[in-house]
């Protein structure tokens, strides 16, 4: 991680030709970061994720895999919604939460980050039900 929040805009800033522009936007917005403002994903919940295979019904082994993550904002006055394409790997889980039942297994959302490495783009998020206990 990082060591500051100006040392991830600087490397996003190095990124931006390298990005495409939606991605870069979204990483960047100064808002999806600020902890008080009703746009910042931080404490987001999540509503509902969905994994789909889209497939070519002249090429049905052609599918392209598709991740929507929908959160409920911070201040619960909006939905977010989030869709990724041409994934190549993903990753899920989640712990159910034995003292609270109402936040249980993703919790809400502490940390998210966009990274680009040799593999393409990466999105690490981490709930606070996916924190090992």
């Amino acid at each position: 991680m990082w060591e500051s929040f100006d040392e991830y805009l600087a490397l996003l800033n190095e990124w931006q030709g390298r990005l495409p522009k939606h991605v870069y936007d979204f990483a960047g917005d100064i808002e999806r970061h600020n902890l008080t403002s009703p746009r910042s994903l931080h404490d987001a919940w999540v509503e509902s994720i969905t994994v789909s295979e889209h497939r070519n019904d002249e090429r049905p082994f052609d599918a392209r895999l598709q991740i929507q993550l929908v959160l409920l904002g911070p201040m619960h006055d909006r939905k977010f919604s989030l869709v990724y394409t041409g994934v190549a790997r993903y990753e899920l889980g989640g712990v159910s939460n034995q003292h609270n039942v109402n936040d249980t297994f993703h919790g809400d959302l502490l940390k998210h980050r966009v990274i680009l490495d040799a593999d393409g783009i990466e999105n690490p998020s981490r709930f606070s039900g996916s924190v090992p206990k």
